[in-house]
């Protein structure tokens, strides 16, 4: 069987699961440039230096208490008559009345959802000066949604609003720069608009600032300097943060190890549905690391990291049934679990549901599913999977064939 062992993973990876939740484009869709010149950003920069001037907010004397009454109608449905009065006062080019509009569209309020339209009065109320219209302008650019998706423009946008203090702008940008999506990529620039976030209170920006200063990029590294960071974000509740703090504390990264410690925070994370904190509780639980040493909640644990439809943990928990040694042995879980693995294309567990097929391992032996298996590892870059199709006189795939497993 191909072991790959249990890691831990370290809290820079962690950072990258916040970037993920932050927005959908984060995670796909748009291939990461890591180094050179290769976006026009100087627009996006020199917003951020403030040579690029903010649009400014119209005032408009009676707008307020007009608007007070688009509410009352909207609810007692006379739905034309806040569309005819928020449209009035967008010609006095009040911006709330535009971004109301935005929003009816957005999600279907006294007007049918159409979000080509929601992204018009959007853009409509940012240039009348609203900062979170200007922000969602940039989500919708990022993702795509009504309107085609361009990640430089949507950077522009949430410059415009961190240049207007909105603090999520300043993270994702931030993220943006670390990516190079829609921009070159410039870790000092992301060190900036984190720090900057993170002084005002974001605490997914502290665990962003704290991988920087972790790894070293766009900052000298200072890994004690990192633990710091988490432990105030930990305090105020971030769940990320203390996840980190538990592996940091596990593997004695920019602090003193402390299995006790680890586990007392892994505890907090796993609570709130941490995968990384659930499957390190695992192995605590497994080894009696930092806690009495419980094989029914080393399995409770690594089940419900599993249940992420994390493959790797997936192929990990596979392994303790398939050996026995760390659970009591179950072929028939092990094999279900490499199976659900290898649907995410995770070449160990591809590799040992072809060994359970070929010995028979709770399953009837077939040789042609052993070969699928086996070559479906091999397209992954598995080198034990291509000795295998040797070893049994099958033939390797042809690079880059990946086929999908056929309905029986």
């Amino acid at each position: 069987m191909k072991k790959t062992g249990c890691k831990v993973t370290n809290y820079i990876m962690i950072a990258s699961a916040v970037m993920c939740s932050l927005f959908s484009a984060a995670c796909g869709g748009q291939e990461q440039k890591k180094a050179g010149k290769i976006f026009d950003d100087e627009k996006v920069i020199s917003i951020l230096k403030g040579t690029a001037k903010l649009p400014e907010e119209k005032k408009c004397g009676d707008c307020e208490k007009e608007y007070k009454t688009v509410g009352p109608l909207i609810y007692s449905g006379k739905c034309d008559e806040a569309m005819d009065l928020l449209k009035k006062l967008d010609r006095k080019e009040y911006f709330i009345a535009s971004e109301t509009i935005a929003r009816m569209y957005e999600v279907g309020t006294c007007a049918p959802r159409n979000m080509n339209k929601a992204f018009e009065w959007y853009m409509k109320s940012a240039e009348q000066g609203s900062l979170a219209a200007r922000y969602n302008v940039a989500l919708m650019y990022m993702n795509g949604d009504g309107v085609e998706q361009n990640p430089t423009l949507a950077a522009e946008h949430f410059a415009y609003a961190t240049r207007g203090g909105i603090i999520q702008a300043k993270r994702i940008l931030g993220i943006m720069f670390l990516e190079g999506r829609g921009v070159n990529v410039n870790p000092e620039i992301s060190f900036e608009l984190f720090e900057s976030a993170y002084k005002d209170g974001d605490t997914e920006a502290a665990v962003l600032l704290a991988s920087l200063y972790s790894s070293g990029r766009g900052v000298g590294q200072d890994k004690k300097k990192a633990v710091g960071i988490l432990s105030k974000a930990a305090a105020k509740g971030n769940t990320t943060a203390r996840s980190s703090l538990a592996i940091a504390y596990y593997t004695g990264d920019g602090v003193k190890q402390d299995y006790k410690r680890a586990f007392e925070w892994a505890v907090q994370a796993a609570a709130k549905g941490d995968i990384a904190a659930q499957n390190l509780m695992a192995g605590m639980y497994l080894r009696g690391e930092g806690t009495k040493k419980n094989t029914a909640k080393a399995e409770e644990w690594k089940k419900r990291a599993a249940a992420s439809g994390n493959p790797q943990i997936q192929f990990e928990l596979g392994e303790w049934y398939y050996s026995g040694k760390e659970l009591k042995q179950d072929y028939r879980k092990s094999l279900e679990l490499f199976e659900k693995a290898g649907k995410a294309g995770y070449a160990p567990a591809l590799y040992n549901a072809g060994v359970q097929y070929e010995r028979g391992d709770g399953v009837k032996a077939d040789k042609n599913m052993a070969v699928f298996y086996y070559q479906r590892a091999a397209a992954n870059g598995l080198k034990a999977a291509e000795d295998a199709l040797k070893r049994i006189g099958a033939t390797a795939p042809e690079a880059g064939d990946k086929t999908e497993k056929k309905t029986k």
